[in-house]
Protein backbone atom coordinates (compact mmCIF):
# COMPACT_ATOMS: atom_id res chain seq x y z
CA UNK A 1 0.00 0.00 0.00
CA UNK A 2 2.63 2.48 0.93
CA UNK A 3 4.21 1.50 -2.73
CA UNK A 4 1.39 2.45 -4.81
CA UNK A 5 0.94 5.63 -2.65
CA UNK A 6 4.61 6.62 -3.40
CA UNK A 7 3.80 5.41 -6.83
CA UNK A 8 0.52 7.82 -7.32
CA UNK A 9 2.69 10.62 -5.44
CA UNK A 10 5.18 10.65 -7.96
CA UNK A 11 2.68 10.46 -11.02
CA UNK A 12 1.26 13.95 -9.60
CA UNK A 13 4.78 15.39 -8.94
CA UNK A 14 5.43 14.41 -12.53
CA UNK A 15 1.82 15.97 -13.42
CA UNK A 16 2.18 19.28 -11.78
CA UNK A 17 6.12 19.25 -13.02
CA UNK A 18 4.39 18.88 -16.90
CA UNK A 19 2.27 21.52 -16.33
CA UNK A 20 4.74 24.22 -14.78
CA UNK A 21 6.95 23.90 -17.53
CA UNK A 22 4.25 24.15 -19.97
CA UNK A 23 3.23 27.34 -18.28
CA UNK A 24 6.89 28.70 -18.58
CA UNK A 25 6.74 27.82 -22.47
CA UNK A 26 3.75 29.42 -22.58
CA UNK A 27 5.02 32.68 -21.07
CA UNK A 28 8.06 32.49 -23.33
CA UNK A 29 5.73 31.81 -26.41
CA UNK A 30 3.78 35.21 -25.23
CA UNK A 31 5.82 37.60 -26.10
CA UNK A 32 5.12 36.69 -29.99
CA UNK A 33 1.00 36.90 -29.75
CA UNK A 34 -0.47 39.31 -31.59
CA UNK A 35 -0.22 43.37 -29.98
CA UNK A 36 -2.63 44.28 -27.71
CA UNK A 37 -4.67 47.10 -27.12
CA UNK A 38 -6.09 47.14 -23.57
CA UNK A 39 -8.63 48.94 -21.73
CA UNK A 40 -8.45 49.56 -17.93
CA UNK A 41 -11.87 49.54 -16.72
CA UNK A 42 -12.04 52.04 -13.62
CA UNK A 43 -14.38 49.77 -10.77
CA UNK A 44 -15.92 53.18 -9.76
CA UNK A 45 -16.83 54.38 -13.89
CA UNK A 46 -18.72 51.29 -13.83
CA UNK A 47 -20.45 51.50 -10.10
CA UNK A 48 -21.40 54.88 -10.63
CA UNK A 49 -23.34 53.92 -13.93
CA UNK A 50 -21.61 56.94 -15.77
CA UNK A 51 -21.83 55.92 -19.32
CA UNK A 52 -25.76 55.44 -18.54
CA UNK A 53 -26.16 59.22 -17.35
CA UNK A 54 -26.36 57.34 -13.51
CA UNK A 55 -29.43 55.19 -13.39
CA UNK A 56 -29.33 52.80 -10.94
CA UNK A 57 -27.23 50.14 -12.31
CA UNK A 58 -28.32 46.36 -13.48
CA UNK A 59 -26.43 43.37 -15.16
CA UNK A 60 -27.88 44.25 -18.06
CA UNK A 61 -26.45 47.80 -18.19
CA UNK A 62 -22.94 45.98 -16.98
CA UNK A 63 -22.95 43.93 -20.49
CA UNK A 64 -23.91 46.43 -22.56
CA UNK A 65 -20.74 48.61 -20.60
CA UNK A 66 -18.56 45.86 -21.84
CA UNK A 67 -20.31 45.66 -24.87
CA UNK A 68 -19.22 49.05 -26.21
CA UNK A 69 -15.55 48.00 -25.88
CA UNK A 70 -16.32 44.13 -27.58
CA UNK A 71 -16.97 45.79 -30.74
CA UNK A 72 -13.68 47.98 -31.13
CA UNK A 73 -9.91 46.91 -31.40
CA UNK A 74 -9.91 46.43 -27.77
CA UNK A 75 -8.03 42.66 -27.15
CA UNK A 76 -7.86 42.83 -23.71
CA UNK A 77 -10.78 43.93 -21.11
CA UNK A 78 -8.73 44.21 -17.68
CA UNK A 79 -10.71 44.55 -14.68
CA UNK A 80 -10.22 46.99 -11.86
CA UNK A 81 -11.03 45.20 -8.73
CA UNK A 82 -10.98 47.86 -6.47
CA UNK A 83 -9.06 50.56 -4.26
CA UNK A 84 -8.67 50.92 -0.54
CA UNK A 85 -11.72 49.09 -0.20
CA UNK A 86 -12.84 46.53 -3.19
CA UNK A 87 -15.90 45.39 -5.95
CA UNK A 88 -16.82 41.88 -4.30
CA UNK A 89 -16.94 40.40 -0.74
CA UNK A 90 -13.67 39.90 0.67
CA UNK A 91 -12.21 38.37 3.68
CA UNK A 92 -9.69 41.65 3.66
CA UNK A 93 -11.93 44.42 3.16
CA UNK A 94 -15.33 45.62 2.81
CA UNK A 95 -17.30 46.65 -0.30
CA UNK A 96 -16.50 50.21 -1.71
CA UNK A 97 -19.53 52.29 0.14
CA UNK A 98 -20.52 49.66 2.56
CA UNK A 99 -21.59 51.07 6.29
CA UNK A 100 -20.93 49.25 9.31
CA UNK A 101 -23.17 49.46 12.62
CA UNK A 102 -21.79 52.38 14.73
CA UNK A 103 -19.78 53.90 11.78
CA UNK A 104 -20.13 57.81 12.41
CA UNK A 105 -20.46 59.00 8.30
CA UNK A 106 -19.86 62.81 8.03
CA UNK A 107 -21.73 64.03 4.71
CA UNK A 108 -19.43 66.93 4.69
CA UNK A 109 -16.82 64.72 3.38
CA UNK A 110 -15.77 64.02 -0.16
CA UNK A 111 -17.94 62.14 -2.15
CA UNK A 112 -20.46 60.55 0.75
CA UNK A 113 -23.04 60.86 -1.93
CA UNK A 114 -20.77 58.87 -4.99
CA UNK A 115 -19.22 56.35 -2.49
CA UNK A 116 -22.90 55.38 -1.16
CA UNK A 117 -24.09 54.96 -4.97
CA UNK A 118 -21.07 52.74 -5.55
CA UNK A 119 -22.65 50.39 -2.82
CA UNK A 120 -26.10 50.61 -3.90
CA UNK A 121 -25.07 49.83 -7.53
CA UNK A 122 -23.27 46.77 -6.45
CA UNK A 123 -26.33 45.41 -4.15
CA UNK A 124 -28.51 45.86 -7.57
CA UNK A 125 -26.43 43.40 -9.20
CA UNK A 126 -25.27 41.09 -6.44
CA UNK A 127 -29.56 40.70 -6.31
CA UNK A 128 -29.62 39.75 -9.76
CA UNK A 129 -27.04 36.86 -8.51
CA UNK A 130 -23.45 37.83 -9.14
CA UNK A 131 -21.27 40.38 -8.64
CA UNK A 132 -19.54 43.22 -10.66
CA UNK A 133 -16.10 41.47 -11.22
CA UNK A 134 -17.89 37.78 -12.54
CA UNK A 135 -20.19 39.73 -14.48
CA UNK A 136 -17.41 42.08 -16.59
CA UNK A 137 -15.23 39.07 -16.83
CA UNK A 138 -18.01 36.65 -17.92
CA UNK A 139 -19.16 39.28 -20.48
CA UNK A 140 -15.99 39.68 -21.90
CA UNK A 141 -14.90 36.20 -22.07
CA UNK A 142 -18.48 35.86 -24.20
CA UNK A 143 -17.38 38.77 -26.54
CA UNK A 144 -14.12 36.83 -26.95
CA UNK A 145 -11.87 39.44 -25.50
CA UNK A 146 -8.56 38.60 -23.21
CA UNK A 147 -9.28 39.09 -19.47
CA UNK A 148 -8.06 40.56 -16.77
CA UNK A 149 -7.50 41.77 -13.19
CA UNK A 150 -5.90 44.81 -12.38
CA UNK A 151 -5.21 45.43 -9.02
CA UNK A 152 -4.26 48.76 -8.01
CA UNK A 153 -1.09 48.33 -5.80
CA UNK A 154 -1.31 51.80 -3.66
CA UNK A 155 -3.91 53.33 -4.49
CA UNK A 156 -4.10 56.71 -2.63
CA UNK A 157 -7.64 58.05 -3.59
CA UNK A 158 -9.26 56.60 -0.25
CA UNK A 159 -6.70 57.23 2.37
CA UNK A 160 -7.03 60.08 3.83
CA UNK A 161 -8.58 61.41 6.71
CA UNK A 162 -10.97 64.28 5.45
CA UNK A 163 -12.62 61.58 3.57
CA UNK A 164 -15.82 59.62 4.16
CA UNK A 165 -14.71 56.72 6.30
CA UNK A 166 -17.37 54.30 3.76
CA UNK A 167 -14.19 54.84 1.09
CA UNK A 168 -11.05 53.96 3.07
CA UNK A 169 -10.47 49.91 4.21
CA UNK A 170 -10.24 49.17 8.00
CA UNK A 171 -6.37 47.87 8.25
CA UNK A 172 -5.51 51.08 6.96
CA UNK A 173 -7.84 53.27 9.29
CA UNK A 174 -6.63 50.86 11.80
CA UNK A 175 -3.09 50.96 11.20
CA UNK A 176 -1.64 54.55 10.90
CA UNK A 177 2.34 53.40 11.86
CA UNK A 178 2.17 50.96 8.50
CA UNK A 179 1.68 54.81 6.67
CA UNK A 180 4.58 56.38 4.61
CA UNK A 181 4.11 59.16 6.55
CA UNK A 182 6.04 61.61 4.15
CA UNK A 183 4.23 64.43 1.97
CA UNK A 184 6.06 63.27 -1.64
CA UNK A 185 2.21 64.09 -3.74
CA UNK A 186 -1.23 63.93 -3.56
CA UNK A 187 -2.55 61.80 -0.60
CA UNK A 188 0.99 60.02 -0.14
CA UNK A 189 1.28 60.90 3.63
CA UNK A 190 -1.36 57.41 4.06
CA UNK A 191 0.34 55.42 1.50
CA UNK A 192 0.98 51.82 2.95
CA UNK A 193 4.55 51.14 3.48
CA UNK A 194 5.80 48.31 2.18
CA UNK A 195 8.60 48.09 4.41
CA UNK A 196 6.16 46.22 6.60
CA UNK A 197 5.74 42.23 6.41
CA UNK A 198 2.23 43.05 7.44
CA UNK A 199 1.31 45.25 4.59
CA UNK A 200 2.91 42.80 2.22
CA UNK A 201 0.83 39.70 3.68
CA UNK A 202 -2.10 42.06 3.65
CA UNK A 203 -1.48 43.05 -0.26
CA UNK A 204 -0.84 39.36 -1.01
CA UNK A 205 -3.58 37.84 0.80
CA UNK A 206 -5.94 39.85 -0.89
CA UNK A 207 -4.14 38.71 -4.61
CA UNK A 208 -4.58 35.13 -3.44
CA UNK A 209 -7.89 35.68 -2.97
CA UNK A 210 -8.83 37.12 -5.71
CA UNK A 211 -6.71 34.70 -8.41
CA UNK A 212 -8.69 32.04 -6.21
CA UNK A 213 -12.05 33.85 -7.08
CA UNK A 214 -11.86 34.44 -10.44
CA UNK A 215 -8.83 32.12 -12.05
CA UNK A 216 -11.08 30.31 -13.58
CA UNK A 217 -12.41 33.44 -15.59
CA UNK A 218 -8.69 35.52 -16.26
CA UNK A 219 -6.03 34.62 -19.13
CA UNK A 220 -3.86 37.13 -16.64
CA UNK A 221 -3.46 39.53 -13.78
CA UNK A 222 -2.10 42.87 -14.03
CA UNK A 223 -0.08 44.57 -10.72
CA UNK A 224 -0.70 48.44 -11.54
CA UNK A 225 2.24 50.20 -9.50
CA UNK A 226 1.21 53.20 -10.89
CA UNK A 227 -1.50 53.93 -8.63
CA UNK A 228 0.17 54.97 -6.92
CA UNK A 229 3.90 55.38 -7.37
CA UNK A 230 5.12 55.32 -3.56
CA UNK A 231 5.60 52.10 -1.89
CA UNK A 232 8.75 53.50 0.67
CA UNK A 233 9.65 56.51 2.61
CA UNK A 234 12.07 58.27 0.34
CA UNK A 235 15.37 57.31 -0.31
CA UNK A 236 14.27 53.65 0.46
CA UNK A 237 13.47 52.78 -2.31
CA UNK A 238 16.58 50.74 -3.75
CA UNK A 239 17.24 48.87 -0.16
CA UNK A 240 13.90 47.25 0.11
CA UNK A 241 13.45 46.57 -3.43
CA UNK A 242 14.50 42.63 -3.06
CA UNK A 243 11.42 43.17 -0.55
CA UNK A 244 8.94 43.94 -3.46
CA UNK A 245 11.12 41.17 -5.42
CA UNK A 246 9.83 38.83 -3.33
CA UNK A 247 6.35 39.95 -3.37
CA UNK A 248 6.55 39.61 -7.35
CA UNK A 249 7.88 36.30 -7.01
CA UNK A 250 4.85 35.16 -4.47
CA UNK A 251 2.58 36.53 -6.50
CA UNK A 252 3.65 34.49 -9.81
CA UNK A 253 3.60 31.21 -7.73
CA UNK A 254 0.09 31.54 -7.02
CA UNK A 255 -0.85 32.72 -10.26
CA UNK A 256 1.07 29.59 -11.33
CA UNK A 257 -0.42 27.28 -8.54
CA UNK A 258 -4.16 28.76 -10.10
CA UNK A 259 -3.16 28.27 -13.38
CA UNK A 260 -1.82 24.53 -12.90
CA UNK A 261 -5.08 23.74 -10.78
CA UNK A 262 -7.70 25.34 -13.21
CA UNK A 263 -5.77 24.79 -16.70
CA UNK A 264 -5.78 27.96 -17.81
CA UNK A 265 -2.32 29.59 -18.37
CA UNK A 266 -2.95 33.19 -16.09
CA UNK A 267 -0.24 35.80 -17.63
CA UNK A 268 1.26 38.08 -14.61
CA UNK A 269 1.53 41.55 -15.88
CA UNK A 270 3.15 45.24 -14.37
CA UNK A 271 2.14 48.66 -15.00
CA UNK A 272 5.65 50.65 -14.01
CA UNK A 273 6.98 53.93 -14.79
CA UNK A 274 8.77 55.10 -17.75
CA UNK A 275 12.15 55.61 -16.67
CA UNK A 276 14.04 52.46 -15.41
CA UNK A 277 15.72 54.14 -12.89
CA UNK A 278 12.96 55.67 -11.14
CA UNK A 279 11.37 52.38 -10.88
CA UNK A 280 13.95 51.40 -8.74
CA UNK A 281 14.40 54.36 -6.87
CA UNK A 282 10.72 53.29 -5.58
CA UNK A 283 11.57 50.14 -5.06
CA UNK A 284 10.61 48.27 -8.30
CA UNK A 285 13.19 46.38 -9.96
CA UNK A 286 11.59 45.61 -13.04
CA UNK A 287 14.63 44.61 -14.92
CA UNK A 288 15.40 41.63 -12.42
CA UNK A 289 11.49 40.43 -12.27
CA UNK A 290 12.07 40.12 -16.43
CA UNK A 291 15.60 38.19 -15.78
CA UNK A 292 13.19 35.89 -13.02
CA UNK A 293 11.08 35.39 -15.56
CA UNK A 294 8.43 36.60 -12.81
CA UNK A 295 6.09 38.78 -15.17
CA UNK A 296 5.28 38.04 -18.88
CA UNK A 297 4.32 41.74 -19.68
CA UNK A 298 5.64 45.09 -19.09
CA UNK A 299 3.19 48.09 -19.27
CA UNK A 300 4.76 51.81 -18.90
CA UNK A 301 3.53 55.12 -17.73
CA UNK A 302 3.47 58.14 -15.72
CA UNK A 303 0.98 59.58 -12.82
CA UNK A 304 -2.44 60.31 -14.68
CA UNK A 305 -1.41 62.96 -17.01
CA UNK A 306 0.40 60.73 -19.37
CA UNK A 307 3.23 61.78 -22.19
CA UNK A 308 2.70 62.01 -25.80
CA UNK A 309 6.22 60.93 -26.75
CA UNK A 310 6.27 57.37 -24.88
CA UNK A 311 10.80 56.50 -24.68
CA UNK A 312 9.64 52.96 -25.52
CA UNK A 313 12.35 52.27 -27.48
CA UNK A 314 14.88 53.80 -24.35
CA UNK A 315 12.97 51.79 -21.74
CA UNK A 316 13.26 48.42 -24.17
CA UNK A 317 17.04 48.89 -24.54
CA UNK A 318 17.42 49.23 -20.66
CA UNK A 319 15.34 46.42 -20.35
CA UNK A 320 17.74 44.14 -22.01
CA UNK A 321 15.10 41.66 -23.32
CA UNK A 322 13.60 41.97 -26.80
CA UNK A 323 10.94 39.19 -26.06
CA UNK A 324 8.52 40.18 -23.34
CA UNK A 325 5.96 42.38 -24.72
CA UNK A 326 6.14 45.79 -23.97
CA UNK A 327 3.03 48.15 -23.73
CA UNK A 328 2.71 52.11 -23.08
CA UNK A 329 0.06 53.63 -21.62
CA UNK A 330 -2.31 56.59 -23.34
CA UNK A 331 -3.64 57.87 -19.87
CA UNK A 332 -6.65 60.71 -19.85
CA UNK A 333 -4.55 63.38 -18.74
CA UNK A 334 -2.82 66.61 -20.54
CA UNK A 335 -1.35 69.48 -20.05
CA UNK A 336 -2.02 71.59 -17.38
CA UNK A 337 -4.26 72.92 -16.36
CA UNK A 338 -6.44 70.21 -16.91
CA UNK A 339 -6.58 69.65 -20.48
CA UNK A 340 -8.10 66.37 -22.16
CA UNK A 341 -5.69 64.84 -25.08
CA UNK A 342 -7.52 65.65 -28.51
CA UNK A 343 -8.35 62.99 -30.94
CA UNK A 344 -5.26 64.32 -33.15
CA UNK A 345 -2.77 63.62 -30.16
CA UNK A 346 -3.92 60.40 -29.01
CA UNK A 347 -3.27 59.16 -32.35
CA UNK A 348 -0.06 61.26 -32.59
CA UNK A 349 0.39 58.83 -29.20
CA UNK A 350 -0.35 55.62 -30.07
CA UNK A 351 1.58 55.82 -33.65
CA UNK A 352 4.51 56.87 -31.41
CA UNK A 353 4.23 54.28 -29.28
CA UNK A 354 3.84 51.89 -32.76
CA UNK A 355 6.90 52.99 -34.53
CA UNK A 356 9.69 52.73 -31.22
CA UNK A 357 8.55 49.42 -31.09
CA UNK A 358 5.20 48.94 -28.44
CA UNK A 359 3.75 45.91 -28.60
CA UNK A 360 0.51 47.40 -28.24
CA UNK A 361 -0.98 50.57 -25.68
CA UNK A 362 -2.98 50.46 -22.84
CA UNK A 363 -5.50 52.25 -22.12
CA UNK A 364 -6.11 54.11 -19.02
CA UNK A 365 -9.51 56.43 -17.47
CA UNK A 366 -10.58 56.11 -21.79
CA UNK A 367 -14.19 56.64 -20.67
CA UNK A 368 -16.58 56.82 -23.44
CA UNK A 369 -20.27 57.48 -23.43
CA UNK A 370 -19.89 61.06 -22.05
CA UNK A 371 -17.10 61.29 -19.64
CA UNK A 372 -15.91 64.81 -20.92
CA UNK A 373 -18.45 67.60 -22.21
CA UNK A 374 -17.39 68.60 -26.03
CA UNK A 375 -17.22 72.52 -25.48
CA UNK A 376 -15.47 73.20 -28.85
CA UNK A 377 -17.13 75.00 -31.82
CA UNK A 378 -18.17 73.11 -34.52
CA UNK A 379 -16.33 74.56 -36.71
CA UNK A 380 -13.37 73.95 -34.85
CA UNK A 381 -11.04 71.32 -36.18
CA UNK A 382 -10.23 69.66 -32.93
CA UNK A 383 -11.86 67.16 -30.66
CA UNK A 384 -11.14 66.78 -27.02
CA UNK A 385 -14.34 64.20 -26.35
CA UNK A 386 -13.77 60.59 -25.96
CA UNK A 387 -15.24 58.94 -28.65
CA UNK A 388 -15.66 55.53 -29.58
CA UNK A 389 -14.36 56.02 -33.10
CA UNK A 390 -10.74 56.20 -31.49
CA UNK A 391 -11.12 52.58 -30.27
CA UNK A 392 -11.34 50.98 -34.22
CA UNK A 393 -8.21 53.14 -34.40
CA UNK A 394 -5.67 53.27 -31.77
CA UNK A 395 -5.22 49.47 -32.24
CA UNK A 396 -2.67 49.30 -35.37
CA UNK A 397 -0.77 50.69 -37.20
CA UNK A 398 -2.24 50.13 -40.35
CA UNK A 399 -5.52 51.81 -39.29
CA UNK A 400 -3.42 54.85 -38.02
CA UNK A 401 -1.75 55.29 -41.30
CA UNK A 402 -2.62 58.50 -43.10
CA UNK A 403 -5.38 59.70 -39.96
CA UNK A 404 -5.10 63.30 -39.11
CA UNK A 405 -3.08 63.41 -36.09
CA UNK A 406 -0.32 65.84 -33.60
CA UNK A 407 2.89 65.04 -32.47
CA UNK A 408 4.14 66.68 -29.41
CA UNK A 409 6.65 66.83 -26.46
CA UNK A 410 6.10 66.04 -22.96
CA UNK A 411 5.95 69.77 -21.36
CA UNK A 412 6.55 68.44 -18.17
CA UNK A 413 3.26 68.26 -16.85
CA UNK A 414 4.46 64.25 -16.03
CA UNK A 415 6.21 65.12 -12.74
CA UNK A 416 4.97 63.73 -9.94
CA UNK A 417 5.68 61.94 -6.62
CA UNK A 418 9.53 62.35 -7.80
CA UNK A 419 9.40 61.82 -11.23
CA UNK A 420 11.35 64.15 -13.56
CA UNK A 421 10.27 64.15 -16.98
CA UNK A 422 13.39 63.75 -19.73
CA UNK A 423 11.89 66.71 -21.70
CA UNK A 424 13.91 70.03 -23.41
CA UNK A 425 10.19 71.70 -21.69
CA UNK A 426 10.13 74.35 -20.92
CA UNK A 427 13.16 75.81 -23.37
CA UNK A 428 14.66 79.02 -22.78
CA UNK A 429 15.26 81.05 -25.77
CA UNK A 430 17.55 83.98 -26.43
CA UNK A 431 18.45 86.14 -28.87
CA UNK A 432 22.70 84.97 -28.27
CA UNK A 433 22.31 81.60 -29.12
CA UNK A 434 19.92 78.72 -30.80
CA UNK A 435 17.91 76.83 -28.49
CA UNK A 436 16.94 73.14 -29.64
CA UNK A 437 14.00 70.70 -29.05
CA UNK A 438 13.63 67.25 -30.69
CA UNK A 439 10.46 66.22 -31.82
CA UNK A 440 9.53 62.36 -32.48
CA UNK A 441 7.55 62.05 -35.67
CA UNK A 442 5.86 58.64 -36.05
CA UNK A 443 4.33 58.55 -39.62
CA UNK A 444 6.69 58.43 -43.06
CA UNK A 445 5.89 61.92 -44.33
CA UNK A 446 8.05 60.66 -47.37
CA UNK A 447 5.00 57.39 -48.09
CA UNK A 448 1.83 58.98 -46.75
CA UNK A 449 2.50 62.57 -48.34
CA UNK A 450 0.43 64.70 -45.90
CA UNK A 451 -1.25 67.92 -47.16
CA UNK A 452 0.49 70.16 -45.40
CA UNK A 453 2.07 69.98 -42.10
CA UNK A 454 1.68 72.56 -39.21
CA UNK A 455 4.63 73.28 -36.21
CA UNK A 456 2.31 75.07 -33.41
CA UNK A 457 4.99 76.45 -30.61
CA UNK A 458 3.62 78.09 -27.02
CA UNK A 459 5.42 80.34 -25.46
CA UNK A 460 5.33 82.55 -22.11
CA UNK A 461 4.60 85.57 -23.56
CA UNK A 462 4.84 87.62 -26.94
CA UNK A 463 7.96 87.70 -28.61
CA UNK A 464 9.07 87.17 -32.75
CA UNK A 465 11.21 84.16 -33.06
CA UNK A 466 13.44 82.94 -35.89
CA UNK A 467 11.93 79.00 -35.84
CA UNK A 468 14.22 76.18 -38.16
CA UNK A 469 13.25 72.93 -39.15
CA UNK A 470 15.87 70.45 -39.64
CA UNK A 471 17.98 73.09 -40.82
CA UNK A 472 15.80 75.11 -42.57
CA UNK A 473 14.09 78.11 -41.69
CA UNK A 474 10.33 78.68 -41.17
CA UNK A 475 8.85 82.16 -42.98
CA UNK A 476 5.46 80.87 -43.48
CA UNK A 477 2.77 81.58 -40.71
CA UNK A 478 -0.58 80.29 -40.53
CA UNK A 479 -2.46 82.53 -37.56
CA UNK A 480 -5.70 81.57 -37.66
CA UNK A 481 -4.85 77.59 -36.84
CA UNK A 482 -3.99 78.55 -33.50
CA UNK A 483 -8.10 78.94 -32.94
CA UNK A 484 -9.18 76.60 -35.77
CA UNK A 485 -7.20 73.67 -34.38
CA UNK A 486 -7.99 74.82 -30.71
CA UNK A 487 -4.24 75.50 -29.65
CA UNK A 488 -4.95 78.32 -27.80
CA UNK A 489 -7.05 76.50 -25.22
CA UNK A 490 -6.28 77.28 -21.41
CA UNK A 491 -3.88 80.10 -22.65
CA UNK A 492 -2.32 81.52 -19.30
CA UNK A 493 -1.47 84.90 -18.46
CA UNK A 494 0.23 86.39 -21.43
CA UNK A 495 1.10 82.79 -23.14
CA UNK A 496 0.80 82.93 -26.53
CA UNK A 497 0.53 80.21 -29.13
CA UNK A 498 2.15 80.42 -32.76
CA UNK A 499 1.35 78.22 -36.22
CA UNK A 500 3.72 78.23 -38.90
CA UNK A 501 3.66 75.89 -41.89
CA UNK A 502 6.34 73.04 -42.46
CA UNK A 503 6.72 72.21 -46.02
CA UNK A 504 6.60 68.21 -46.08
CA UNK A 505 9.91 67.35 -47.68
CA UNK A 506 11.30 68.94 -44.53
CA UNK A 507 9.73 66.24 -42.09
CA UNK A 508 11.47 62.73 -41.64
CA UNK A 509 10.20 59.61 -39.91
CA UNK A 510 11.91 59.68 -36.42
CA UNK A 511 13.52 62.77 -34.80
CA UNK A 512 13.37 66.31 -36.18
CA UNK A 513 15.30 68.94 -34.94
CA UNK A 514 13.53 72.31 -34.05
CA UNK A 515 15.84 75.06 -33.65
CA UNK A 516 14.66 78.66 -31.96
CA UNK A 517 16.45 82.20 -31.50
CA UNK A 518 13.92 85.09 -29.98
CA UNK A 519 14.48 88.40 -32.07
CA UNK A 520 14.82 90.38 -28.95
CA UNK A 521 13.86 89.56 -24.99
CA UNK A 522 14.23 85.84 -23.62
CA UNK A 523 11.02 83.92 -24.04
CA UNK A 524 10.29 80.72 -23.03
CA UNK A 525 9.16 77.77 -24.73
CA UNK A 526 6.45 76.01 -22.77
CA UNK A 527 4.47 73.65 -25.64
CA UNK A 528 5.80 71.94 -29.14
CA UNK A 529 4.13 70.40 -31.71
CA UNK A 530 3.55 69.39 -35.39
CA UNK A 531 0.24 68.49 -36.71
CA UNK A 532 0.25 65.80 -40.00
CA UNK A 533 -3.26 66.80 -42.06
CA UNK A 534 -3.90 64.18 -44.41
CA UNK A 535 -7.58 65.22 -45.67
CA UNK A 536 -11.02 66.94 -44.10
CA UNK A 537 -11.46 66.64 -40.78
CA UNK A 538 -14.54 64.55 -41.74
CA UNK A 539 -12.94 61.78 -43.30
CA UNK A 540 -9.55 61.71 -41.81
CA UNK A 541 -10.09 62.30 -38.20
CA UNK A 542 -10.23 65.53 -35.94
CA UNK A 543 -7.09 66.68 -34.91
Amino acid sequence: MRNKFCYWRKIKFLLVAGSMLVLAACRQEGATHRPRLIFNCDGTDLLGNFMFNRRPLSLADVNAYVDAYAGTQITTFMMCSGAHNGYYRSAYTRIIGEEVPGMAVDTTLEDPEDIGVYYRNYLNVEREGTDVITAVLQRAREKRLETFISYRMNDLHFNATDQSPLSYCDFWANHPEYWVNEDVGWHSMGAFDFAHPEVRAFKTGIIAEQLDKYGHLLDGFDLDFMRFIVYFKQDEGVKHAPLMTELVRAVRQKADGVSARTGRKILLSVRVPVDMDFCLRKGLDVKEWVRLGLVDMVSIGVHWRGIPDMPVAKFRARLENDRIPLLATIDDGGFKPREVYSHGMRRGMAAHIYAQGGDGIYLFNHFIGGAYDETLPQESKCRRIIEPLLLHELGSPETLRRRNKTFAIDDGSSAAYGYLPDTPLPLAVSATGQSVAELYVADHPAEDQPEEAILFIRTDRPEPLDVSVNGTRLNEQEPAYVTAFNRDHNLQNTETVYAYRIPVTLLRQGDNSVAFRSQAGEVTVKRLEIALCYGPVETNGYF
